[in-house]
This record gives structure tokens, sequence and C-alpha cells, in this order.
């Protein structure tokens, strides 16, 4: 909840956004679902300084961000805890943790995998309950690929 509600802070500091995005996992988070319906009451009801909607959208991942990652080098289609993701995660990065600057770079040989992985996942299951392999990343990282340099 505390991530949904500073992107909707930051937004409303400096209403100059077209898009805005809130990415956080499942985990063991007791606000998760209150997040998520949080995030849902606000697609397109913000507005910019220009009067445009502005899109304001969940970016979830279950049971963690880390699936995103593994799903680059592996299928993940049954629970796995987020302890496993991690530990699997290190099979194919052995250095990774938290915040490990450089992933872009080491999983994009795999993109499209992971990208049709978790596609099929999105289809298969639902980010609620929260109970089901599910992540929305590859969503938000083809909008990334999609934007063009600044002049």
């Amino acid at each position: 909840m505390q991530i949904v509600e500073y992107a909707l802070d930051t937004f409303k500091g400096n209403p100059e956004f077209e898009q805005v995005y809130a990415v956080f996992d499942r985990d063991d988070h007791t606000t998760y679902h209150d997040a998520i319906k949080r995030a849902e009451a606000h697609e397109s009801k913000l507005k910019n300084r220009d009067k445009e909607k502005v899109r304001f959208e969940a970016v979830a991942s279950v049971p963690n961000f880390e699936v995103w990652f593994l799903m680059h080098f592996q299928d993940v289609t049954a629970w796995i805890h987020r302890d496993q993701v991690l530990h699997q995660l290190k099979i194919h990065i052995p250095a990774y943790a938290k915040g490990l600057l450089g992933m872009f770079e080491k999983t994009k040989a795999n993109l499209l995998a992971a990208n049709a992985r978790a596609a099929t996942q999105r289809r298969i299951n639902n980010r609620l309950p929260g109970d089901a392999i599910y992540t929305d990343v590859h969503k938000l990282v083809e909008i990334l690929l999609s934007l063009k340099p600044a002049p």
C-alpha cells in the first residue's frame, strides 16, 4: 500500500505525468489486496496539468518481484515460495541480491522467453487473490522499451 500511496502522492505533487505505475510484489504483505484495489480505483481518474487522463496502474508480481527475473531462465508454472524463487534465481545469476545493478543486461538475452512465460501465467492466473504465479512486469518492460529517448 505504501508504494501505491507514494505513487499517488508523487503524481499529486507534480501532475506532469502521462502514466504512473506502482510496482510491487505479493511477498507476505498484508495490504497487497488493498493496494491492488486502491490502484484500480484510480485507473483513468487522475488528470495531469493539461487535463488529460493519466494511466495509473499497479504492476504486481506474485510471489515476489524476482519471479519475473526467474522467468527469463525457466518456466514457473506452479506455486513456489519466494525463498525458493531466490534460490532458483541464484542458480542462473549466482551473485543475485535485491537491488543488484545491471539486471537488464544480465537478462535481456532471454526477454522474449520471459515475456511469453509471464503472458501465459497472466492468462491462467489473476493477480488477486495473490496465491498463484503472476507478474505484470513484462507489460511495463514493453512500455519502457517502446519509449524513444529525448532528442
